[in-house]
């Protein structure tokens, strides 16, 4: 049986290049969604922030994640 390869896979000059802009473009992204849903959440009031579990002085850390499960973190 003869090795496939998939030619979406193979790294080119041309699709290297954008994969680093598509990478540059998804950090900058990120950064943008977490300064958004920082300034969401601090404009909550504190009962609201309760409901949800959280309290004001974690929103940063919270919102550092974004989209990642925390629990998952590994401590030092």
């Amino acid at each position: 049986m003869s090795a496939m390869v998939n030619p979406s896979l193979s790294l080119t000059p041309t699709r290297g290049l954008r994969w680093a802009g598509g990478t540059m473009l998804a950090a900058v992204w990120r950064s943008i969604r977490i300064q958004r849903d920082r300034r969401q959440l601090y404009e909550l009031p504190d009962y609201i922030l309760r409901d949800v579990g959280i309290t004001r002085s974690e929103i940063n850390s919270i919102t550092s994640f974004a989209g990642r499960d925390p629990s998952r973190r590994t401590r030092p």
